[in-house]
């Protein structure tokens, strides 16, 4: 496999097969040529081939036109020849906004000797792009060698370690045991040979101290023995990290809060639940007692008042039980069974019938056989207080007609329950399933605690299901729930 040299400048074909006799081809260096404005202003050109050539036998004595820079992985000087750091090469073809610090000083005087000037100020003026480029970096950029000496500094690093002249070594502006780091640092970075970092704090000169997140880079094969070093203010992260752990803290301190309510709540329903169901309790007693010694006295629509208030007691603790075993499972335990679900509804509007009565209202349901996995018991409660709703809600100037459809669309069904009451305003909709929300106009007419409806759309949502609510304050509501129809 042939090598590769490269040269700057016109070449003969002599020099040429000079080279090929060694295996080696010549490649023109075409991103400099741009940069002249004539071939002319050169007297003279040179190129450039590795060390590793003249251990394989090649002679640069016999390339006579043109002086030779031979580049090596090592800065030496031997008498005659200008030698360059492995990579010049890539030096003197990479963009201008992508330049690395490769050229020692000797070829600096040897370009400068034979190429009249031309592009010694070409890597003159490449030396103060690159220093450009650094200075106005918004991090710290330091190059230091194994010993702690300061070889490059940009602006920022100067300002922010206050460097002097004369004071060239990193010990002069870090404390010890920090210098002590810093320098372990470098020497590991060009021992492993790869980046590594570090965090420390570093005084401003108004003694304001500051985060620096460094890293270690190393830059060996640039210049022997160093490391490039960047440093990042990095104050307003460290800002955002404590506020961060604030905010932290304080929500763990809110979740301890929000704990101890929650036991004291569970305290509360269990309380709730023992005194409701004591309540009911005696009334079962008291009815049972009336049912039994009184039976032969009473008619047959007092017997059959009895056995419905019986039956509605004994749902009401049922009820209860279920409603408090859900709240403490924190909405995951359902008791889920297939059922006819207009069956359900028909039960829950016949519950009401006396107090449809009562008010001179109707009811409607359109009856079907679609089949539904849901709580029989959380489901119920839902339809109670929607017909409850209805009722209370009513308008006073026409009589109730509650209209409930059940529809089936694919995998779930929608459930509509249509009243012709007063309606609710537009712009409550959106909080009407809120807890504790109520209409305000009939806060003082209705009693209630605003906590139905947002216990309807709760366990709803537990089933999987969605509510929604559609107005006109003239016309009535339409509350529409959408259902899969298995869990």
């Amino acid at each position: 496999m042939k090598k590769l040299a490269y040269c700057v400048g016109e070449i003969s074909d002599e020099i040429i097969e000079a080279f090929h006799s060694y295996e080696i081809n010549i490649k023109k260096f075409l991103t400099i040529e741009p940069c002249l404005t004539s071939l002319d202003e050169f007297s003279s050109y040179f190129i450039l081939i590795h060390e590793s050539f003249l251990n394989d036998g090649f002679q640069i004595d016999q390339i006579k036109e043109m002086p030779v820079v031979v580049y090596t992985d090592n800065p030496i000087n031997v008498d005659g020849y200008a030698y360059i750091r492995e990579g010049a090469i890539d030096y003197l073809s990479v963009d201008e906004k992508d330049f690395v610090w490769l050229i020692d000083q000797s070829v600096k005087k040897y370009v400068k000797k034979h190429a009249k000037g031309f592009l010694h100020k070409f890597l003159m003026d490449s030396e103060s792009l690159y220093y450009s480029i650094i200075d106005e970096s918004p991090n710290l950029i330091l190059i230091c060698n194994v010993e702690g000496q300061l070889i490059i500094s940009n602006k920022l690093s100067s300002d922010s370690l206050g460097l002097k002249d004369g004071e060239n070594k990193i010990h002069d502006y870090l404390d010890s045991v920090l210098c002590e780091e810093f320098i372990e640092t470098i020497k590991v970075t060009l021992t492993e040979n790869k980046s590594y970092k570090m965090k420390c704090s570093l005084s401003e000169k108004s003694l304001k101290k500051f985060p620096v997140s460094w890293i270690f880079c190393p830059f060996d094969h640039v210049l022997a023995n160093t490391v490039l070093i960047y440093g990042q203010n990095i104050t307003d992260l460290e800002e955002v990290r404590k506020k961060d752990f604030y905010k932290t803290k304080s929500l763990l301190s809110l979740n301890d809060k929000l704990e101890g309510m929650n036991k004291s709540l569970d305290q509360f329903s269990g309380m709730i639940s023992h005194d409701l169901k004591n309540g009911l309790n005696r009334i079962l007693g008291f009815i049972r007692i009336i049912d039994r010694n009184e039976s032969s006295h009473l008619s047959e629509e007092g017997k059959e008042l009895i056995q419905k208030v019986n039956s509605s007691a004994d749902d009401m603790v049922l009820t209860i039980d279920r409603i408090l075993d859900f709240a403490r499972s924190k909405g995951t335990d359902l008791q889920l069974r297939n059922i006819k679900i207009s069956e359900l509804i028909l039960k829950v509007l016949n519950s009401f019938q006396y107090k449809f009565e009562e008010i001179q209202g109707m009811y409607h349901l359109e009856k079907n056989d679609i089949m539904i996995s849901v709580d029989m018991i959380m489901m119920k409660q839902i339809f109670e207080n929607l017909v409850s709703n209805a009722i209370k809600y009513r308008s006073s100037k026409r009589d109730l007609l509650l209209s409930v459809t059940i529809e089936d669309v694919g995998s779930d069904i929608c459930i509509c329950f249509e009243d012709n009451g007063s309606g609710v305003k537009e712009e409550d909709t959106d909080v009407l399933f809120e807890p504790y929300f109520r209409n305000s106009k009939h806060e003082e007419s209705v009693e209630g605690h605003g906590i139905g409806l947002s216990t309807v759309k709760t366990l709803i949502e537990a089933h999987g299901g969605i509510i929604w609510v559609e107005s006109d304050i003239e016309r009535g509501s339409s509350f529409n729930i959408q259902l899969p129809k298995s869990n």
